[in-house]
């Protein structure tokens, strides 16, 4: 499997612990001003796909930005 699909497979299971999977792909394609308003989407795509991660962890712990 390519490095992309890895990544995004992590951020899907990730996912899940905040939003119902019909949610997914809508929240990975919008931009994020948590992200400098980038889309999950794209930082996984330029592999910074820790960055997505390192979000989802952040609002399953609560941490308002």
């Amino acid at each position: 499997m390519n490095q992309f699909l890895e990544d995004r497979a992590r951020v899907i299971v990730a996912l899940n612990d905040l939003y119902r999977p019909e949610a997914h792909e809508l929240w990975l394609r919008s931009p994020n001003p948590m992200l400098k308003g980038c889309t999950p989407h794209e930082l996984i795509e330029a592999g910074e796909a820790e960055r997505v991660l390192d979000l989802i962890q952040a609002l399953c712990e609560g941490v308002v930005f």
